[in-house]
């Protein structure tokens, strides 16, 4: 990168949200019950992700590979780029949302 300075990367948490189980809470960011089933996706498109307890599966919008990712493996990546400071997952939240959430 040719870059003497501190380097901070992301986890991508955000990605996995908006991609995956969080969709919905990212459309409506006013929500206050996001518990329920979350089946909204863009009409003509297929949901990109897919979360479970250990991490979430992405599925490429270009040649349809899945590859999975969890908060060991952005670890992982983060650390072979050399970052200086990395970003665990993390979960979007609400307006809703308590500082103690």
């Amino acid at each position: 990168m040719n870059w003497s300075g501190p380097t901070f990367t992301d986890s991508g948490g955000f990605q996995v949200m908006s991609l995956g189980s969080g969709f919905k809470k990212v459309i409506d960011m006013k929500s206050v019950d996001t518990s329920g089933p979350d089946d909204a996706v863009a009409p003509g498109k297929e949901r990109l992700a897919h979360i479970d307890d250990d991490g979430v599966w992405f599925k490429s919008h270009l040649n349809g590979d899945r590859h999975r990712f969890s908060p060991e493996i952005s670890m992982r990546v983060q650390h072979r780029i050399g970052a200086d400071i990395m970003f665990a997952f993390d979960e979007l939240t609400t307006l809703q949302n308590s500082r103690g959430y």
